[in-house]
């Protein structure tokens, strides 16, 4: 890769059918590939060295620039979002689409005709970016040339970012922030510049600066991809395997905050949106294993409590006047309560006598 990068030090794009397949290759020499943080680098726009013994002479990118762009199964998701990726902030620079209608459209013949003009106008527009010259310094190089926002973008942009910058400040459990948001300034600039430059190209504007429109475009898109991001976590929750939530379950008390499940689930590589998912879906089910006492707070429901083939009334008193019971006592772990409860028999306990559904 930075061989390829070496010749063409204006930028390389890194496509790949099956994005796990290069992840996967990260192992193929061992734990010293230096690929994870070759990416990490390149997109802080660092330096980058390589020096190996096949080599003639050591490989040196002053002003790398890597594209990655790939595609992934749904089902793969979970080997992507693992704690490494997650830890080291890779995913945090990955821009996902995931849209909400994935239906495959219809061919016609009409569509390939109007296909066939768009590709020949695409092609226009790259290709007058392309011609742009590529100026250069010692050594080849380049010397970018630099775009600055007009000055009512610039408070758009930046009212924007200090929107979500306050929401972070209010979090006071660092646990609780998502380290995602920190790179969406850097996502959002980089796009706006992309806009503003296809639009010089498709003679609908200029490369003078970065304008308004470009930003907010920019904003826009950035939104679009946080919420693909988002519906992708979701559906992870829903295909994730079971073995992982139990393992993550079974290691939290009987009694928990929110910021006691993250930090479980940091442990297992599960991720702050996974933790808030199934807190969520846990919580809501009626059956569920988890029942929110307060805010942030959770503890979890004995199995015994769930799914139960009987009616079980707890009460303080008056349990002897119910027809069909049987009485036991209950006492609870502290040992500082005792209960009355009655098990009525499903055969003959009539609608009067049943709980509704939300009541515990």
């Amino acid at each position: 890769m930075l061989n390829v990068h070496k010749d063409n030090l204006r930028g390389i794009a890194v496509v790949v059918d099956e994005v796990l397949a290069l992840f996967k290759s990260v192992n193929r020499y061992g734990n010293g590939s230096p690929l994870i943080e070759y990416l990490l680098s390149a997109y802080s726009g660092q330096p980058l060295d390589s020096v190996r013994k096949s080599e003639r002479m050591p490989v040196h990118i002053q002003k790398p620039c890597i594209n990655l762009a790939g595609s992934i199964q749904t089902l793969l998701l979970p080997d992507i979002f693992n704690k490494e990726y997650a830890a080291n902030g890779l995913l945090d620079r990955f821009l996902f689409v995931y849209p909400k209608n994935r239906k495959i459209s219809e061919w016609s013949d009409m569509e390939m005709v109007d296909n066939a003009d768009i590709a020949r106008c695409w092609k226009g527009i790259i290709d007058r970016i392309l011609s742009i010259p590529c100026m250069t310094g010692d050594g080849g190089t380049p010397i970018p040339e630099t775009l600055k926002f007009s000055k009512e973008a610039g408070e758009c942009f930046f009212g924007w970012y200090n929107g979500i910058i306050r929401e972070t400040n209010a979090i006071e459990d660092d646990s609780m922030v998502e380290s995602r948001k920190m790179k969406l300034n850097g996502n959002a600039a980089r796009i706006a510049l992309v806009l503003q430059a296809l639009g010089w190209a498709a003679g609908e504007s200029h490369k003078d600066y970065v304008g308004m429109e470009s930003v907010q475009g920019a904003i826009r898109l950035v939104g679009y991809f946080e919420d693909c991001y988002h519906r992708m976590q979701e559906a992870m929750v829903a295909d994730e395997a079971g073995d992982v939530k139990d393992a993550w379950l079974e290691s939290l008390p009987d009694r928990f905050t929110t910021a006691e499940a993250l930090a479980a689930a940091r442990r297992l590589g599960m991720s702050r949106r996974t933790v808030f998912n199934v807190l969520e879906r846990l919580a809501k089910n009626t059956n569920g294993r988890l029942r929110k006492t307060a805010h942030g707070r959770y503890e979890k429901v004995p199995s015994e409590n769930r799914n139960a083939l009987c009616t079980v009334a707890l009460s303080d008193d008056g349990t002897e006047d119910l027809p069909n019971s049987q009485q036991i006592t209950e006492v609870k772990e502290n040992a500082t309560e005792v209960q009355s409860a009655t098990v009525q028999n499903a055969d003959n306990v009539g609608p009067e006598n049943l709980l509704n559904d939300d009541k515990p």
